[in-house]
């Protein structure tokens, strides 16, 4: 089983600091990025898995991208409210499909959105 980043719940932006350690949301997707020789920030182009839980709708989304940040602002705009992020693993494509058929049994909206009640399957990969 790959090993998760974990980077807490920060709830208002990449501006916000994480509950569970001193960095910022950003901080943090920056220091999971490989150094590069260029001075200017890039969005991380890694693959991973995230885990978002939408706390009114008491949903999460699973899902897969390169640019966690982006990612994660536009399906809070989507949604009109902030989103938590609960936790990061490394992957892709593959990864999220796996996810997606462990946790089928709970998908709620769309293809991607499940019930909350996978908190306590999910937990367990993200510690």
């Amino acid at each position: 089983m790959p090993s998760a980043w974990k980077l807490g719940g920060s709830r208002q932006g990449s501006s916000s600091r994480n509950p569970r350690s001193d960095l910022t949301f950003t901080e943090v997707v920056r220091a999971l990025e490989p150094e590069d020789e260029d001075d200017g920030y890039e969005p991380t182009r890694l693959e991973r898995v995230y885990f978002l839980l939408d706390r009114e709708a008491c949903q999460i989304k699973i899902g897969w991208t390169r640019d966690l940040d982006r990612r994660k602002r536009q399906i809070e705009h989507e949604r009109g409210r902030p989103m938590e992020l609960l936790g990061v693993l490394p992957g892709g494509y593959d990864l999220e499909r796996s996810m997606h058929a462990q946790f089928g049994a709970y998908r709620r909206e769309g293809r991607e959105w499940y019930s909350s009640e996978i908190i306590g399957a999910i937990a367990p990969l993200l510690a």
